[in-house]
């Protein structure tokens, strides 16, 4: 565990941890809840289950990937992004407050060659609005959100990516995942004594 690309992965990840009531537990082996591969040389992506959706990936395969290069440029905002996913956030840019005017034919010929066509409307098109999304305001800072280029929309519509947690994404997850309520002090006043004890407290 003290190999530097998962120091790396666990330093990227740890951007989340003061905003939620979780810690990531990291192991080896391939039973973990969630279980993360290196993408083949030279993909820079990444891909996650959502939230409890890693639970109907069969133990032995990959709920995350991750780029083989830790040292890529990129690698520290691609860890964020995923481990994102793996709280249970969908992609700002797909909240159906986002109103991008998305070129279609341009997105279905971007993804016309991938293993999964059905990734379009997974990952770029707009969900549907639905009871099944608890659905803050639109964030278009959220490091949830792609970039987006004026030949992806109608042109005049563009979104760079964000690199950090926004005010939005810290919204979201200390909603998702509230602090516990703190107990409440139990205050003796120190004429009382201890039932179980021969001391004053």
């Amino acid at each position: 565990m003290d190999d530097e690309y998962v120091q790396a992965v666990k330093k990227a990840a740890s951007r989340w941890l003061p905003h939620i009531n979780l810690k990531f537990d990291f192991v080896s082996g391939a039973r973990g809840d969630i279980r993360i591969a290196q993408n083949p040389p030279g993909d820079n992506g990444g891909a996650s289950s959502i939230g409890t959706d890693a639970r109907n990936i069969p133990f032995g395969l990959p709920t995350m990937s991750l780029p083989m290069d830790h040292n890529a440029p990129r690698f520290e905002d691609t860890v964020l992004h995923e481990f994102g996913h793996m709280l249970g956030a969908h992609h700002a840019h797909q909240h159906p407050d986002a109103n991008i005017p998305w070129n279609r034919e341009t997105i279905h010929q971007t993804y016309r060659n991938t293993p999964n066509p059905q990734e379009v409307a997974d990952n770029v098109l707009p969900l549907t609005r639905s009871s099944a999304y608890d659905l803050l305001p639109y964030d278009p800072d959220s490091v949830m959100h792609y970039a987006v280029s004026p030949d992806q929309t109608d042109g005049k519509r563009a979104h760079s990516e964000n690199r950090s947690l926004s005010d939005g994404d810290i919204a979201w997850a200390k909603k998702a995942y509230p602090q516990a309520a703190p107990m409440p002090a139990v205050i003796r006043h120190p004429r009382f004594r201890d039932a179980d004890s021969d001391c004053t407290v």
